[in-house]
């Protein structure tokens, strides 16, 4: 199938998406995870966006989309010639049955698309300005959807067609940047761009409040919303790191509420749990148990190496992936290690990881190693014992994980 691209700046190449045509690779398995057969996990690998079976890691079905060259560019005699644009998927966010994703041209081939969750259909497929952004987010340009709209960059779409309802009106394409989309709550948009955090209202795209940190500081992570707080964080700049930091705002009014007033690493992300504690994983090696109402420390437990995503929770048990470090299962009462799982880690190898994904008794993660391998692992929750395991052939990077809850 061939996306029909409108108002672009290029006509060398048009994008083109199909069933995958390579086998895909098969899963490792050392025992079938604890999860219900009909559970899928969705994954993107560059130019690939799978669902794989969440028991045994079988892939259901695979898109591929590609740019295809429709004629040969001339450049003037020795002038340096650009490499081709690569175009790929971002992180998908599944709902009622449909995976919605990016698709990111990288500043000039972006597309919106809705697929059946269970064979990968196309439904439809809309252009937008959903982008991957850089550090320090770690968003992939993952579309909200709630109440028959998806919300993806500065666009509102229809759920059932991809029609346009509204945009916001903010020029993503200066200097503010890339609209990440984090939460949508009630009737309230929440949102960042390189100038701050946006509340913006869910119905007709207006800007109800913006929030920007102090100087010397910038927004270094996703915000969070639980009750009726925001919760936030900063990085300060090298001669200022006593920026770093974490706050609360009122979600109704962008006011601040409370600061953490001793110094910490630079805030990394967040998860609120039983409506009391916010898990903070901060860049100094900690994840801090904070009252959510006041920001008091409960708890910290430092680990040898910083936490590069936030932790996931289930029940009463913090699940985080430490960057050199393996992945941890913790109590949330304490911070007590219950198990860790080092994953293969060894000296001189760096692992990174993107947040966890936990269905039933099993939760999902993954590492990516500096010399460019990506490996999704399946973990028992009770004990870290893997399941099985799943890498890209070649390796290319996996983004975020998403299921359907």
């Amino acid at each position: 199938m061939r996306l029909n691209f409108q108002n672009q700046t290029s006509s060398l190449y048009e994008v083109t998406l199909n069933r995958c045509q390579e086998p895909p690779q098969v899963a490792v398995v050392t025992t079938v995870a604890p999860v219900r057969e009909d559970r899928s996990l969705y994954l993107s690998t560059g130019n690939c966006l799978y669902a794989l079976n969440a028991a045994d890691g079988t892939a259901r079905w695979c898109q591929q989309v590609k740019l295809v060259s429709l004629r040969e560019a001339s450049y003037p005699p020795m002038m340096s010639v650009p490499p081709p644009p690569r175009v790929g998927f971002a992180t998908p966010r599944v709902a009622n049955g449909v995976v919605y994703v990016c698709i990111d041209g990288f500043g000039e081939y972006n597309y919106t698309c809705a697929f059946n969750a269970d064979d990968g259909s196309l439904l439809w497929h809309t252009p937008t300005d959903g982008k991957v952004t850089a550090m320090p987010f770690m968003d992939w340009a993952i579309p909200l959807v709630k109440n028959g709209v998806v919300y993806s960059g500065t666009f509102a779409l229809n759920a059932q067609d991809g029609t346009v309802l509204w945009r916001i009106a903010i020029d993503t394409s200066s200097s503010e940047g890339t609209m990440s989309l984090h939460a949508v709550v009630d009737e309230t948009l929440y949102a960042t761009t390189h100038w701050g955090i946006y509340a913006i209202n869910a119905q007709d795209g207006q800007i109800r409040w913006l929030y920007q940190p102090m100087i010397q500081s910038h927004i270094s992570g996703p915000p969070v919303v639980a009750g009726h707080l925001l919760y936030a964080g900063t990085g300060g700049s090298v001669g200022h790191p006593e920026k770093d930091g974490i706050f609360a705002l009122d979600a109704a009014t962008g006011a601040e509420v409370w600061r953490y007033s001793h110094r910490m690493g630079r805030y990394v992300g967040a998860v609120a749990h039983h409506e009391t504690t916010i898990y903070v994983s901060s860049r100094d090696r900690s994840l801090y148990a904070l009252e959510m109402k006041s920001g008091s420390l409960r708890w910290r437990r430092q680990f040898t190496s910083p936490g590069l995503s936030s932790a996931a929770t289930a029940g009463d048990v913090l699940y985080i992936n430490i960057g050199a470090d393996g992945a941890y299962a913790l109590r949330s009462g304490d911070g007590a290690v219950l198990w860790r799982q080092p994953l293969g880690n060894s000296p001189g190898v760096l692992f990174s990881f993107t947040p966890s994904v936990v269905l039933d008794g099993a939760v999902y993660l993954v590492r990516n190693d500096k010399r460019g391998k990506c490996v999704l692992y399946a973990l028992d929750t009770r004990t870290g014992a893997e399941c099985w395991r799943w890498h890209t052939s070649p390796p290319s990077a996996i983004v975020p994980l998403s299921a359907a809850q």
